[in-house]
């Protein structure tokens, strides 16, 4: 259709604009920073993106006015590849290049391959699917509600577009917690709040960090308010790899 025609058109304006990015997104330098396997297996790796690359992402990240309001989860702003948001999310990445050649190393598997790696999950659950978010947390306040995500999500990756100057004051961190209270762990998002649960570890929101969370009966998370000047926004990109739910 016309999405898909304009998408592979600015594809190849890309691979013109960036011929070296075109071997792989991830640094070179990239290393494994953090890991934690209790209440659930977490990997932070930085710097997780080839920086100059990283750089003119974060240059073309869209706007707050050009994604949805979504208040089921918190209060955050996003655009999702999801079935009920494919075009709006082809909208907003079309006229960006490095977003649209980001995407299509998310279409390639090149971020798959790496999650692979170091979830071996993903290589037991038949094929694997994925779903790409840019998501904005607003400055005055914007959260993710304690939740452990759905059986299907088995290990979602969250990069972090934080600016150089990010104050650790003003929030943004991948927050691991643990319920309180009794909870389901199947539902995607139970019905508790911060004061229901206990944190274990904040990942801090520095610039071209990435996160990876294996999604287990136990793996709530979550991301507490943002408290920063106005107009500097929590940014991120979340990667979901969907599968087989484990009988």
């Amino acid at each position: 259709d016309d999405c898909w025609f304009q998408l592979s058109y600015t594809w190849l304006i890309v691979k013109f604009l960036f011929p070296n990015a075109m071997k792989t997104c991830i640094s070179s330098e990239c290393k494994e920073t953090w890991s934690i396997i209790e209440p659930y297996p977490v990997k932070v790796f930085h710097p997780f993106l080839e920086p100059r690359f990283f750089s003119k992402l974060h240059a073309e990240f869209p706007e707050l006015t050009e994604l949805k309001a979504l208040y089921s989860v918190g209060y955050k702003y996003r655009v999702s590849d999801g079935k009920r948001g494919r075009g709006e999310f082809q909208e907003v990445i079309r006229s960006r290049p490095a977003w649209q050649q980001f995407y299509k190393y998310v279409l390639n598997g090149a971020l798959l391959s790496f999650a692979t790696q170091h979830f071996d999950v993903l290589s037991q659950r038949g094929r694997i699917k994925q779903r790409t978010e840019i998501s904005i947390l607003p400055s005055d306040g914007g959260y993710i509600t304690p939740h452990p995500d759905t059986p299907k999500k088995l290990v979602t990756l969250v990069i972090y577009f934080a600016e150089d100057d990010w104050m650790p004051a003003w929030g943004g961190e991948f927050a691991i917690v643990r319920p309180k209270i009794p909870t389901d762990g199947i539902a995607e998002y139970p019905s508790i709040g911060f004061d229901d649960v206990e944190l274990i570890y904040k990942v801090p929101f520095k610039p071209n960090t990435a996160v990876f969370m294996r999604r287990t009966m136990r793996s709530f998370h979550a991301v507490p308010p943002v408290n920063a000047p106005i107009g500097r926004h929590r940014k991120s990109v979340t990667i979901n790899f969907l599968g087989r739910e484990e009988k």
